[in-house]
């Protein structure tokens, strides 16, 4: 009983008002409220565009996160296949050493010179591991010998051709050929 006398004296309050001042009220509440919705509705909507953006960022970051995985999970596996190639092959000392005897058994003769071209190059991925590089030139052959030759080189797993220049002279090809292979960095074995 006590709260409907409290209302009826809150309507009662209202009926005593004049019509002035009632409609000063009634647009004063109106205002009020409408103001009160306008202020709601903006918190809404900025505090929704600034979550929006959160989420947007958050897949972005998850995204790249991914591709970092993976790009760690490929040079891992490119470490671990490479270790693997190297304990297979543990003869295989240095390219220098290889292409001598390389050329050697195929009765190559290269242009003087290849054997101060090697060189090595840090891995920009794998610590452990570097590259070594050897650039020959080998004049005066035919097409079927320069396809040979690339053949031969290609099947090595423990090599590889990072670039090869074929130009003509006259009725013959000069090959120019930058091999390189990846061997244990001489920090890693001394480590």
């Amino acid at each position: 009983m006590n709260q409907q006398t409290y209302l009826e004296s809150i309507i009662n309050s209202f009926y005593d008002l004049k019509s002035d001042d009632f409609k000063k009220y009634l647009i004063g509440g109106l205002a009020a409220v409408a103001i009160l919705s306008f202020g709601a509705l903006f918190y809404i909507r900025t505090t929704s565009s600034a979550l929006s953006a959160s989420i947007k960022n958050l897949h972005k970051l998850a995204a790249e996160s991914d591709n970092l995985i993976n790009q760690y999970e490929k040079i891992k596996k490119e470490e671990d296949d490479l270790a693997q190639l190297l304990e297979k092959n543990k003869d295989f000392t240095s390219l220098k050493s290889y292409f001598e005897q390389f050329i050697k058994q195929n009765q190559l003769t290269p242009e003087a010179g290849w054997a101060e071209t090697a060189t090595i190059i840090p891995s920009a991925e794998i610590d452990k591991f570097e590259k070594e590089e050897i650039e020959a030139v080998f004049k005066n052959k035919t097409t079927q010998q320069v396809v040979q030759l690339i053949d031969v080189i290609e099947k090595n797993p423990m090599i590889h051709l990072s670039q090869v220049t074929i130009t003509p002279e006259g009725h013959a090809l000069t090959a120019a050929l930058t091999i390189s292979a990846m061997r244990e960095s001489k920090k890693s074995l001394e480590e």
